[in-house]
């Protein structure tokens, strides 16, 4: 049935485990596969084996002889590379720069530079 909440009463909410948990966070309790063997669990969540009567802790399991891998290193992230950061960054630095040199009036200073009289020409275009 339903359940009756009178007015003023306080809602108890039952402590219960985030799904978007990661894996590494979810508590991994140990548990007996057959006679004496007790699997387990580290950080990264590799099954290991324990005998508590013989003492004996191994990667491989008891009776199949299976080993879990271990978990794969994470991949390079090439973009922390600065050798890369710092050609990528000046390569903006030239093009913002070159923008702001013609924007606030160097073209006249390049056609001076580089006409071949030295000297700055006009041109009139008829319309």
């Amino acid at each position: 049935g339903a359940s009756v909440v009178n007015k003023g009463q306080k809602i108890v909410k039952p402590n219960l485990a985030s799904p978007a948990m990661p894996e590494e966070a979810v508590p991994h309790q140990a548990h007996y596969i057959l006679k004496d063997w007790v699997v387990t669990h580290n950080k990264d969540g590799r099954p290991y084996y324990h005998n508590p009567t013989t003492g004996e802790t191994q990667w491989a399991h008891p009776y199949t002889g299976v080993v879990a891998p271990p978990a794969a290193p994470p991949a390079q992230d090439l973009s922390d590379n600065p050798y890369l950061l710092k050609f990528i960054r000046g390569g903006y630095y030239l093009v913002g720069g070159t923008f702001l040199f013609a924007a606030f009036g160097g073209m006249p200073l390049l056609g001076l530079l580089f006409s071949d009289r030295g000297q700055a020409s006009v041109v009139q275009v008829s319309r």
